[in-house]
């Protein structure tokens, strides 16, 4: 038959039970926050915004928003969002006004994108329109820009009418017929050089082709060379305090040598004796060493055979001796 609780102990228990109950309720909600850090994150940080611009130009997820050289923030998405891109951002710390600006810059030499927030206007920003948002310098629109303008030039128009120039102002100084001369001349060469433009402006509407379709790939290997540094710049400290050590073991050597260097020279001095020694018998260490074999094997045959060696005597007689084993006397 249980015996019954008395009073303290009752209440001792109901303390337990409730103290069990919120250790278990805390541990849960512990867990649920560490497994949901992200999304509670996100609720305490600061609404996102939005920007919309021509191209992407290689921005990516996770990459810097900085305002005035700052980081504030990093890119949240990248998506197309009908003829443009919208990218989705936040800023934390800074008031962005309804005039803001935005731009996609680069930070380094390997082409690491960043955006560039310029915060403008009163208000509270939602999103930042086309009108106030631009690209970078791009290498392969302008190539092909180039090449589009240029395929249009009349060369021979072109000589005529600096020709006519020239004809013109003939009246004039003679260091300017000089000059004038001299772009008549250039006008020559541009003519006669004509074919050779054009296909010089064909090849650079290849060079452009072929920079848009490995627009991709250029981008990629820019932001592997972009990684390669990240690594070099975090290796940084472990290099140093590498080179450090090494300082500081070749000085230890150094003074090392300089103590103890008494006791080395003899060291040195014999070990050069002995190796003098070895080099004057290296015939016979050979011929010890290849013959060192056969005679161990002979000899292991000799006395393996039980607690007595074989023994040969030549020349005995009779000449048909068969060797006998020879056994050891018993030591008294």
């Amino acid at each position: 038959m249980p015996v019954p609780l008395n009073r303290s102990e009752a209440r001792r228990e109901a303390h337990l039970a409730r103290v069990g109950l919120i250790g278990v309720v805390a541990l849960t909600l512990a867990t649920f926050l560490l497994l949901n850090l992200d999304v509670v994150t996100q609720l305490w940080a600061a609404p996102p915004f939005e920007a919309d611009f021509a191209h992407a130009s290689g921005l990516q997820k996770d990459n810097p928003v900085e305002v005035s050289g700052m980081q504030v923030g990093s890119v949240d998405d990248v998506r197309i969002n009908g003829a443009h891109v919208t990218v989705t951002f936040h800023a934390d710390g800074v008031a962005l006004g309804t005039r803001t600006r935005a731009a996609i810059k680069t930070s380094s030499a390997v082409g690491e994108r960043f955006l560039a927030i310029t915060p403008a206007g009163p208000g509270n920003l939602d999103r930042i329109p086309l009108s106030r948002t631009s690209v970078p310098y791009d290498l392969t629109a302008a190539l092909a820009d180039v090449t589009t303008n240029t395929s249009a030039l009349d060369v021979d128009q072109l000589a005529e009418a600096l020709d006519a120039v020239s004809g013109t102002l003939s009246e004039t100084p003679s260091s300017f017929r000089d000059a004038l001369a001299g772009v008549q001349k250039f006008s020559t060469v541009v003519a006669d050089r004509d074919e050779a433009l054009g296909r010089l402006l064909t090849d650079t509407a290849s060079v452009s082709d072929l920079l848009a379709d490995r627009s991709t790939t250029i981008a990629a290997l820019m932001a592997d060379g972009n990684d390669v540094l990240d690594e070099l710049h975090d290796r940084r400290d472990t290099i140093h305090a590498l080179l450090v050590s090494t300082r500081e073991l070749s000085a230890e050597l150094t003074a090392s040598l300089r103590e103890n260097r008494a006791q080395l020279r003899p060291a040195l001095d014999q070990l050069t004796n002995v190796t003098k020694v070895l080099n004057r018998h290296e015939k016979s260490l050979n011929f010890l060493i290849d013959h060192l074999g056969g005679y161990a094997r002979n000899l292991g045959e000799a006395v393996g055979g039980g607690p007595f060696f074989y023994g040969y005597v030549a020349n005995l007689v009779p000449t048909n001796l068969v060797p006998l084993p020879i056994t050891p006397q018993p030591e008294f």
